[in-house]
């Protein structure tokens, strides 16, 4: 009986002693994945670094996850000239969400001018009869990035984010 009890307590000990350095690996795989993630934060070009064009908006996108290479090279084009613009493209980012990118010129024609003033109003706008869009603009107002904000998707203000840099 006493050989069975040490037995036990032995197996224990192994046990116990197996699962505290397994707890340490995990905190190390933990920290190690933080600090990795944290890493790359600090090696991504700044945005400032980017050529401001609507291929310099792709570029940064993609760097930073919010794009893959597939959007970018199915993009469609729009009819850009409908808001003013003079570039413009869709970028559809899964089968319910899609992003639109405009370049506009420095001097803006009156259908620019009337698609900016209504997005300052409140930061939508509409096409005919179309469901009013977000728009945002870039800080030099070179750039508009429309959405529907009604389809739920989460890259949608990190997006917004990085055009508002621009």
């Amino acid at each position: 009986m006493v050989k069975k009890v040490l037995a036990i307590l032995v197996v224990l000990m192994m046990i116990i002693s197996l699962t505290a350095c397994g707890g340490d690996a995990l905190y190390d795989k933990k920290s190690t994945e933080a600090t990795s993630a944290s890493e790359a934060d600090e090696n991504l070009k700044s945005i400032s670094s980017y050529p401001k064009t609507i291929e310099g908006i792709e570029q940064c996108l993609v760097d930073r996850g919010l794009f893959t290479e597939d959007v970018v090279e199915k993009r469609s084009e729009m009819r850009y000239d409908l808001i003013g613009a003079v570039n413009g493209y869709r970028y559809t980012i899964n089968s319910n969400a899609f992003v639109e990118i405009y370049e506009y010129p420095e001097t803006l024609n009156a259908t620019a001018d009337e698609v900016k003033s209504t997005i300052s109003k409140d930061g939508t706008f509409s096409i005919a009869d179309m469901d009013p869009l977000t728009g945002v603009y870039s800080a030099d107002g070179k750039f508009l990035l429309i959405y529907n904000a009604k389809i739920n998707f989460d890259g949608y203000e990190k997006i917004a984010d990085v055009i508002k840099q621009f």
